[in-house]
């Protein structure tokens, strides 16, 4: 019986675990900020940029890779990193803020260490767009690709043309990402974007002022992020995405109800678990761990009644329940004290004869029915039970062993029958598994979960 209910202890655990880990999203982002060019001047910004995007994603639950002035072949390294920890992310994101050039119709972010003399030195010293797309692109929910790089470039002033034929064009040339993923230009293709006379550019700026914002769908983010940059340029600069997304609703962050109401979801998720994995055992003890967890729960009446059909069950078929016997008519007080008084008696209760009924003098009672094989309606200081506690006689106390002693001849050894065979320690198993559930009910308490606050409470937590 005990391995039984270890056995359902521990699948419940295993169940309140994996829909925690169902409710919270693994979001990863990449934040690249190039400011620090060593053979062009030196951009502002992108630092700035960086270091605030940053803040602002962490704010919104993301797992934050922030890098800055990345030479061609760290820019690599860190994307190819990346691409391996955003596989399987719920959302995965690379932000770049620096210089880009399109050349040929095919989009390049530049590292810090490039020169370009040529035209013909763009696949040696510059990252080829496709390799950021590449970067999210086996998460398995939303991907995101965000380029505040279309800057006016020094570099296509001073490259020497090598080819006829192969073109430069101004900003970045318009690309078709993969389905699924979002791309994100801060000025749309064949324009420049400006780098920003205050803190940050346009484009972050604007980024900045709606990212957080509570229960903006995401194709409605970029659109109002747009309209940012319009006003604050006065018209010049335009972002533009590209890419498309399931029909879905996604949201970074969720109105401030949904959210709200997300701890009290959680708590009917758990006690619906826990009610599944029980309900069927037939075993009294696990029915009433349920009413112990979730006094108010939802199934509290059903729970009550395959408890007492469970206990039933488990008497001889020649015993009848103890009868019910009238008491004289106390306070809630007074009958919580000659209650305390019965158990304590009965070596069930060890607190405090106090008249306050609490989880200690629950947990006494139902060890006391369990013992007694007695049932009663529900765990609650009522006169029925006191009319059980006092027609009912036994112990909650351990029955100890007793050592027989042997005589031999002239001297006098002890030994005993046989040998205890050692037992596995069910009872410390057990109660290994409910402080997992007592851990797993207080991370739900701290994020505003009322009844997983009581739950920890009546567990003693």
């Amino acid at each position: 019986m005990r391995s039984g209910i270890l056995i359902l202890l521990s699948f419940i655990l295993a169940n309140i675990l994996s829909l925690q880990t169902g409710w919270a999203e693994r979001r990863v982002a990449l934040v690249i900020g190039n400011s620090g060019y060593e053979h062009v001047s030196r951009l502002p910004n992108p630092e700035n940029d960086a270091t605030a995007i940053s803040a602002s994603l962490e704010r919104l639950g993301f797992a934050v890779r922030k890098v800055e002035n990345l030479t061609y072949d760290a820019m690599r390294r860190t994307l190819r990193d990346f691409g391996s920890e955003a596989a399987g992310a719920d959302v995965a994101l690379v932000f770049y803020a620096g210089h880009g050039i399109e050349v040929n119709n095919q989009n390049y972010v530049i590292p810090v260490d490039a020169r370009l003399k040529r035209d013909r030195d763009i696949d040696y010293e510059a990252v080829p767009l496709d390799l950021l797309t590449q970067a999210v692109a086996d998460a398995r929910g939303l991907k995101l690709v965000l380029l505040d790089a279309c800057r006016d470039n020094p570099f296509a002033a001073s490259m020497k043309r090598t080819s006829g034929t192969r073109s430069i064009g101004r900003g970045l040339s318009r690309v078709e990402p993969a389905q699924g993923i979002l791309v994100s230009y801060a000025a749309k293709e064949g324009t420049t974007a400006d780098d920003g006379s205050g803190a940050n550019s346009p484009y972050t700026e604007a980024l900045l002022a709606h990212l957080e914002q509570p229960g903006l769908e995401i194709n409605f983010l970029f659109r109002k992020v747009r309209d940012h940059v319009l006003a604050s340029t006065g018209g010049r600069q335009e972002p533009f995405t590209y890419g498309s997304l399931p029909g879905k609703q996604i949201y970074l962050r969720r109105s401030e109800a949904a959210e709200t109401r997300a701890p009290e979801a959680q708590e009917d998720a758990v006690e619906l678990v826990y009610w599944n994995t029980v309900k069927d055992s037939g075993d009294p003890k696990l029915l009433g761990s349920y009413l112990i967890q979730f006094p108010e729960g939802r199934f509290k009446s059903l729970a009550v009644l395959l408890m007492d059909k469970a206990k039933l069950a488990a008497l001889p078929k020649n015993e009848e329940p103890a009868p019910k016997q009238t008491v004289p008519k106390l306070s809630r007080s007074e009958l919580v004290e000659r209650i305390q008084g019965e158990l304590k008696k009965a070596k069930c209760y060890k607190g405090e004869v106090d008249g306050k009924w609490g989880t200690g003098s629950q947990k006494a009672l139902l060890q006391f029915l369990e013992t007694a094989k007695a049932s009663i309606p529900e765990l609650s200081p009522t006169p029925q039970a006191l009319a059980v506690l006092s027609s009912v006689n036994v112990s909650c106390a351990p029955v100890k062993k007793t050592v027989k002693k042997t005589t031999s001849g002239s001297s006098k050894s002890k030994s005993t029958s046989s040998k205890s065979k050692s037992t596995f320690d069910w009872e410390g198993e057990t109660r290994k598994c409910k402080n997992r559930i007592l851990s797993a009910c207080k991370r739900i308490c701290a994020r505003g979960g009322k009844r997983a606050c009581r739950a920890v409470q009546r567990m003693g937590g």
